[in-house]
């Protein structure tokens, strides 16, 4: 069983089989979950960092033994309280949103505690950590359920769950060596070090923004027409299969001559500009108006509609000018096939993404 398909630079390429479901599962999890596990790793380390600091804290402010326990139990009552409204919202925004969201406010909130001087400063930042942090692994796990089979979410949860063993493991001797190393620097206790080490990578985590991105809001998918999404996607992420494999075969090309290692992003070209960004956030259809001015006829004729906000954009200067590649399928292209009533996808994707993939013989694509 193979394929075999013709690119725009004139390259067969054929694929002996189909890759099998673990193979892909493989590959997924070891883009996701080193990630993930970092972050849960810091989760747990949170809710820990408090029994390290106990000593120093106590002399600090000037708690009892009663004190500084009802302050650490008042995490729990926090994260209890705003667990059940924290999923919802999950829900609501997407998965991938809403755990940033709980990544910087309970970064954001560990962080405060440099400034906490006062027994009662202490009791509403432990209960507003909580309150931040709630919904985090019931998150995780439904994050995790958007790209593993039932199959085999048993092995990927036990091995998120290793994350908390290393907190410990790991998070006793670093908060050893903050706590006596750390201590007067700057002016601040090495307790304060303690919680500003253990929430500012929190914040960090969430900006590289490592996360996969899929369209992980329900309600989307609900309000648009599947072609839809996929033709407003061509602007800003999407990439056609045939200028893909234009690119690898680029890039294979030219090996030899490229020194040390780079990574060259292959994805949608984008006819923005640094300017429209801003606006874009707000206001994409106006943006993409000024563009292309004949969009709206094109998709009132369909009852599409544009997204009312784009809030990211691929870039890939570096690949078109380093390697000479020029995407054919761009949201131009789009348009005039659909004003023609062509398909929107080369021959090659139409191929690969139907019966050609999974044919006895070799297909013959036409890639004009």
């Amino acid at each position: 069983m193979s394929s075999t398909f013709q690119s725009h630079a004139g390259v067969a390429i054929a694929d002996a089989s189909p890759p099998s479901e673990s193979s892909i599962v493989r590959k997924v999890a070891w883009r996701i979950m080193p990630l993930i596990m970092v972050c849960y790793l810091f989760a747990f380390f949170d809710r820990i960092n408090i029994s390290f600091a106990k000593f120093a804290l106590q002399s600090d402010l000037h708690l009892s033994d009663t004190a500084y326990g009802f302050g650490a139990g008042l995490f729990v009552v926090g994260y209890v309280l705003f667990e059940v409204p924290s999923n919802l919202m999950l829900y609501k925004v997407g998965a991938r949103r809403w755990i940033a969201r709980i990544m910087v406010s309970w970064g954001i909130a560990t962080a405060l505690m440099v400034f906490v001087q006062t027994e009662w400063q202490f009791y509403v930042l432990r209960f507003l950590i909580g309150a931040m942090e709630a919904g985090f692994a019931p998150g995780v796990l439904f994050y995790l359920t958007l790209w593993f089979p039932v199959a085999y979410r048993g092995r990927i949860t036990s091995t998120l769950f290793l994350a908390s063993a290393f907190a410990g493991l790991v998070g006793a001797p670093a908060a050893g060596l903050v706590l006596s190393l750390l201590d007067g620097a700057l002016g601040m206790a090495g307790w304060h070090w303690l919680f500003l080490v253990g929430g500012l990578p929190c914040i960090v985590l969430r900006t590289c923004r490592f996360f996969p991105e899929v369209d992980d809001d329900p309600e989307t998918s609900r309000q648009y027409d599947n072609l839809n999404l996929k033709v407003n996607e061509y602007l800003y992420r999407r990439l056609d299969l045939a200028d893909a494999v234009d690119a690898h075969i680029l890039a294979a090309e030219q090996v030899p001559g490229i020194k040390g290692f780079w990574r060259y992003v292959v994805s949608a070209t984008s006819p923005f500009e640094p300017q429209h960004l801003l606006r874009l956030r707000t206001d994409a259809p106006a943006v993409v108006r000024g563009l292309f001015p004949d969009y709206e006829e094109v998709y009132r004729q369909r009852g599409w509609r544009m997204l009312p906000g784009i809030d990211r954009v691929y870039v890939n200067y570096r690949a078109r000018q380093e390697l000479a590649w020029q995407p054919r399928f761009d949201f131009r292209h789009i348009l005039d096939r659909l004003r023609r009533g062509d398909d929107v996808f080369s021959p090659l994707a139409r191929a690969v993404g139907s019966k050609g993939y999974h044919a006895q013989q070799p297909v013959a694509v036409d890639q004009s």
